[in-house]
């Protein structure tokens, strides 16, 4: 009735309706089939970026960012024939760009840059990513050595940089998020008229980003368990290899002190032995004799005692450097094996997370000007 009062009862034109309906409306209401059906509108959208066409050639232009280069695509040279078709249609092409360009040619500095464009290739065909220029008398760095500490202190970085690329990754969603929010709290529900469908489509994408939020958290609450799994896994392994440790250990202490008891004990009879027959000889030489002789006897005991504790010693460390072996390996497996799950619990989060990313970049880039010309309107 108000609409009809405000324009006429003959008027049917739908948007000038529905914007009516969007100034005066005092409730509203979500349909998620509606808003699916936007959302998955939107991901079907072809979106061009910006630069996204021909690479210009080298020396055009000028950049400190040698990423561009590693990303380029390389063709590698044809020869055509002058006489051919396919060289005189390249010529007549040729001429004709010249002619609309104007000029001397060849211009000044086009040898330096098909130079250069060819030593980009050879340098790529040799399997290198850098572009190397002709009077560089540097081919490679060749083959590197490192010690055991600096494979660590490396080992070390790539971790440490591999947590703050995570870091710096998650803070760029939570500025994201925030920029959603703030554009969506400068459209009001009385302005819907002039925004249309896209404060909803931003409320849509609000819920979609708490959604991959909570889900995350579930993905990490269900890994950490995992964890838990493979560090009590680990514990038992090592303990179960310290328990052997030890119990080689105490093995060789008892075969030891036994070795000893009976040597001490062979030495003992001996010397008895001996001594027996000292008291029953009546010459002095055969005294002497029978002294050198405990004497002789007692160090080839104390030699043949000693050289089965080193070889029982040897069996004992051998089997200790085993032990140490199987402990460090289960270590390294438990590493791999927690390093690889939280890589999947990453690799499944951001693949989805970088999709909603693009679609809040789009919804901010148009929602924010339409703000700004909402509000210069106003």
């Amino acid at each position: 009735k108000e609409f009809e009062q405000k324009y006429s009862s003959h008027e049917s034109d739908p948007t000038l309706w529905k914007a009516f309906f969007r100034e005066k409306a005092q409730f509203m209401t979500i349909c998620n089939i509606c808003l699916d059906q936007i959302e998955q509108q939107k991901l079907h959208k072809v979106v061009r970026h910006v630069g996204a066409g021909r690479l210009t050639r080298p020396g055009d232009i000028s950049s400190d960012d040698e990423s561009d280069e590693e990303e380029a695509f390389f063709f590698e040279p044809i020869a055509v024939p002058r006489s051919s078709k396919a060289g005189a249609m390249m010529s007549k092409w040729l001429q004709a760009c010249r002619q609309r360009l104007g000029g001397e040619f060849p211009r000044n500095g086009s040898q330096h840059s098909t130079e250069q464009y060819l030593n980009t290739l050879r340098v790529r065909k040799l399997g290198k990513s850098k572009t190397v220029l002709k009077d560089d008398p540097v081919t490679g760095w060749g083959s590197v050595s490192t010690s055991l500490e600096g494979k660590k202190i490396m080992t070390k970085w790539l971790n440490n940089a591999r947590v703050r690329s995570n870091e710096r990754f998650v803070l760029k969603g939570l500025e994201i998020r925030g920029s959603l929010e703030k554009t969506l709290n400068e459209m009001s529900l009385e302005s819907d008229w002039y925004f249309g469908d896209l404060r909803l489509e931003g409320k849509a994408l609000q819920l979609e980003g708490s959604h991959l939020m909570k889900e995350k958290e579930s993905k990490e609450k269900a890994i950490e368990s995992d964890l838990d799994l493979l560090r009590r896994t680990l514990n038992n392994v090592t303990s179960d290899l310290e328990t052997k440790r030890r119990s080689k250990q105490s093995d060789f202490n008892e075969k030891v002190a036994k070795l000893r008891n009976e040597s001490q004990r062979k030495k003992d009879e001996r010397v008895r032995e001996l001594h027996k027959a000292l008291h029953e000889s009546r010459s002095d030489e055969t005294s002497a004799s029978l002294r050198k002789q405990i004497l002789s006897d007692i160090e080839k005991e104390d030699k043949a005692t000693a050289k089965k504790e080193e070889e029982m010693k040897a069996d004992l460390e051998e089997c200790l450097t085993l032990i140490d072996r199987d402990i460090v390996h289960a270590r390294r497996k438990f590493n791999v094996d927690s390093e690889s799950t939280r890589e999947r619990l990453i690799r499944e989060w951001k693949h989805e997370e970088v999709l909603y990313r693009h679609k809040c970049s789009v919804w901010i880039g148009i929602s924010s000007r339409k703000v700004e010309n909402f509000k210069s309107r106003r």
